[in-house]
């Protein structure tokens, strides 16, 4: 059986420590990957979905509105309290239902960015109603990303 150089063994117990410390780092009951990167992601998508119906496209809009409502369930599912505050069950029963309503009327009017201002008012309150109003969701008023959402 072959040894690392000894001058390697150090390192590789350094790099072990940390790696278990940093699987740590997500405060109870976060998920696995831990809230703010579940959130950012949720974020990105209720951006493109915001921009898609801004484009009027209609795969696009459906698409992004099922990622949104994915992750949503899934930080319904794997987020009890954050910080005292039973964000889970917020998620579950304000959050998603929006989601849900601006579904449904976008499948009515795929122009209709009040169905998306709805979402960001609930993230909002949200944010709020858990001492953290300083995050701000607003509606997209550019693109960021390097993605085209016009419909094709």
């Amino acid at each position: 059986m072959r040894r690392s150089p000894s001058f390697l063994r150090p390192r590789r117990a350094v790099m072990a420590v940390v790696s278990l410390a940093l699987a740590g780092m997500a405060p109870a009951g976060a998920g696995e990957e831990g809230l703010a990167i579940q959130m950012a992601r949720m974020q990105t998508y209720l951006h493109k979905l915001d921009l898609s119906v801004q484009a009027g496209n209609g795969k696009l809009t459906h698409f992004y509105m099922h990622e949104l409502e994915e992750t949503a369930e899934g930080i319904a599912e794997s987020v009890g309290e954050y910080d005292g505050a039973p964000v889970g069950n917020m998620v579950k029963t304000l959050l998603i239902p929006a989601i849900e309503a601006a579904e449904a009327s976008l499948e009515a009017n795929p122009a209709d960015r009040e169905a998306v201002a709805g979402i960001i008012t609930v993230c909002n309150e949200c944010h709020v109603s858990t001492q953290h109003g300083e995050m701000r969701i607003v509606p997209a008023t550019s693109n960021p990303f390097n993605q085209d959402f016009q419909p094709r």
